[in-house]
């Protein structure tokens, strides 16, 4: 996928690509947080809207290498935290491919399948301290909703120390995931199609 220039925001900002408006990302941020804001990274690539990270800096980059048209199914492997992202889409052509097995081993596997006219409008979550296996950062918890209105988790656990991350999608769809991940997913950023 060819890559365009990065802008950042921050949060509370609405991007405005070639005419669509996206309501910005809602972030809380824990009491216990250095931050006091957050720059959110947005990209457009062929086509989509880049949005994210949210989490840490540590973990291996993961990302995709064609261009997600359609989601069709998630896994979410998971107990107190998001321990492995996998997820199934179709690319331009109609080929069914698989992005992720992002993650590690630990917890269970919990799949949703979207029907054909069902697609994801918005993802929420947390990220904050893992402390049973001591990692500093990690995405906690996830939760999905549909154009349907059917809501899929949440999955993991929120933190009390955790940070809150919405992306409400008012005009297309979330298509596809990007992540940092090694034994857990560190961070998770979404591809949106417009």
């Amino acid at each position: 996928m060819g890559f365009e220039q990065p802008f950042r925001l921050r949060a509370g900002v609405v991007a405005e690509p070639r005419n669509e408006i996206y309501q910005q990302p809602t972030i809380q941020f824990c009491s216990t947080s250095q931050h006091s804001s957050l720059l959110l990274e947005i990209m457009f690539v062929d086509g989509l809207v880049k949005i994210g990270m949210f989490g840490a800096n540590n973990g291996t980059r993961r990302d995709i290498v064609v261009a997600p048209m359609h989601l069709k199914a998630v896994t979410i492997r998971s107990i107190n935290t998001i321990d492995r992202l996998t997820f199934y889409y179709n690319d331009e052509k109609g080929n069914q491919l698989m992005g992720g097995e992002w993650g590690g081993n630990l917890g269970f596997d919990h799949t949703f399948y979207l029907d054909r006219d069902e697609y994801l409008k918005q993802v929420s979550g947390t990220f904050g301290p893992f402390d049973i296996q001591k990692q500093p950062c990690t995405v906690n918890s996830l939760t999905f909703i549909s154009n349907k209105g059917k809501r899929y988790g949440p999955f993991g656990t929120r933190g009390a120390k955790d940070t809150a991350f919405d992306i409400p999608v008012e005009k297309g769809s979330i298509v596809g995931f990007y992540a940092r991940a090694d034994g857990f997913v560190s961070a998770i950023g979404f591809y949106v199609r417009p």
